[in-house]
């Protein structure tokens, strides 16, 4: 028996339930310079984080966000640690 993928509940300005499934959710890809701890990923909402391959001193954080706002937040948290953003990308679904 096939497991549904999870999916997340949401609202929208009206307050009505929208269901969106981690297919429909953005992806993105930041680039930050600077080093983080792969084990700050719970803290950056679950998102993945890699440091760079090619030693140039950039980190990686990708993953699903749910919205702008949630991509916001994510900025946010990158600030706070004074990493400088190089880069943003959605990739597309």
């Amino acid at each position: 028996m096939a497991v549904p993928p999870k999916t997340e509940a949401i609202r929208d300005l009206a307050g009505a339930a929208i269901i969106m499934s981690p297919e429909v959710r953005p992806y993105y890809v930041i680039s930050v310079k600077g080093y983080l701890d792969p084990r700050l990923s719970r803290w950056f909402d679950g998102m993945t984080i890699t440091p760079d391959d090619k030693l140039s001193g950039k980190t990686i954080v990708s993953g699903h966000l749910a919205d702008q706002a949630a991509l916001q937040a994510i900025l946010a948290k990158i600030r706070h640690l004074q990493l400088r953003i190089a880069d943003v990308k959605e990739q597309p679904l």
